[in-house]
């Protein structure tokens, strides 16, 4: 194997494991395979397509933008031979390489291009982990929401009030809602109790997604993974109703947009920032000016006119909701959630539910 290729195997292992923590069999199998194909050194195609790559650093996540491109031509019905195998049922991984190689082989072209394309997602599950957070904002403050959503994609998280929330013994949100959450909060579930009213709420993007948009909804559904057959209908679902109800996203850097919207701080309503596995996605000297801009406006903050900064980031081998709230500054632990938010737990303090350990790293 060549010095170029070298660190392939390593980037594509640590993707499917993590695919394989977090419950998808066929990524898993699909990138082990890759793997076991370029460590071979026999130059198969997966080595021809991915050897440009070799250098990209993790956070670009080559792995599944591998997959998406290839998930993205089953979805255009270009790959009809491997769409069965992407179903979810019955999963012959030893077939589904040999389609999945055949596909490699036949789309090398387009394949090469839609592998540069960025991994996009706009995981509508994110929502039950930042609801207890919300929540949080609207007892602390008394006052209707004012949401702004950094990194916004499509703005599929800004409508969390529009879903449906179901734990063991409370639920929240609207009953009719096509998008529903059950079984997401384990253990030490957060209480799902009062009202958070919404009086304003947009977003900001460097490249924004639309749900009216039929590229940009292939987009998002190529990065879903096809054997998580309810994140798939979960994603339908919630470009549906977006178009519904659309918000205004806007093709800006979060840290100047969010500097421009906290210029002046809005009475009667708590303006609450928030953002969901995105401050990895900046650069150093960008994360840091978003960082002072958020202290910046802590600083002019009142009890008639609060801040908020809810934030769902890497804790480790699960994800964080934080929450800072300004006059005051302080920070809390809100929730421990997987990174989908596919699972949601809070320390014992928080906790609607049963009294069980949370580990916090």
């Amino acid at each position: 194997m060549s010095k170029l290729a070298a660190n392939l195997p390593f980037v594509l292992r640590a993707q499917a494991k993590q695919c394989a923590r977090m419950g998808s069999i066929l990524y898993t199998g699909l990138l082990e395979r890759t793997v076991a194909e370029i460590e071979a050194g026999m130059g198969g195609i997966c080595i021809h397509l991915l050897r440009e790559f070799s250098d990209d650093p993790p956070q670009t996540a080559l792995g599944l933008r591998f997959l998406g491109a290839v998930n993205r031509l089953v979805l255009e019905g270009k790959a009809p031979d491997l769409a069965p195998c992407y179903s979810g049922d019955n999963l012959d991984m030893d077939e589904t390489w040999s389609r999945f190689t055949q596909v490699l082989q036949s789309h090398e072209g387009e394949l090469a291009e839609l592998i540069h394309r960025p991994v996009r997602t706009n995981e509508v599950a994110r929502s039950a982990a930042l609801l207890p957070g919300f929540l949080e904002v609207a007892r602390q403050t008394g006052l209707p929401l004012r949401l702004l959503e950094a990194g916004a994609g499509a703005g599929l998280n800004l409508l969390w009030d529009r879903y449906f929330y179901a734990a063991s013994n409370q639920a929240w949100g609207d009953p009719h809602s096509p998008v529903v959450f059950r079984g997401a909060y384990r253990h030490n579930h957060p209480s799902l109790r009062g009202t958070a009213p919404v009086v304003e709420r947009s977003g900001c993007d460097e490249q924004p997604l639309y749900a009216a948009s039929a590229e940009d909804r292939l987009t998002l559904l190529s990065f879903v993974w096809p054997d998580n057959p309810a994140r798939v209908q979960r994603m339908h679902a919630a470009l549906d109703l977006a178009q519904r109800i659309p918000v205004t996203i806007d093709n800006a850097r979060a840290e100047e947009w969010v500097a421009n919207q906290l210029k002046e701080p809005a009475l009667q309503r708590a303006t609450t920032v928030f953002h969901t596995m995105f401050l990895d996605r900046l650069a150093a000297q960008a994360r840091s000016r978003f960082q002072f801009v958020m202290e910046e406006a802590g600083k002019l903050a009142t009890k008639d006119a609060p801040l908020a900064w809810l934030r769902m980031e890497p804790g480790g081998v699960e994800a964080e909701v934080r929450l800072r709230m300004w006059p005051g500054g302080k920070d809390q632990l809100i929730a421990l959630s997987g990174f989908h938010g596919e699972w949601v737990d809070v320390p014992d303090a928080a906790g609607g539910g049963r009294s069980t350990p949370v580990r916090l790293s």
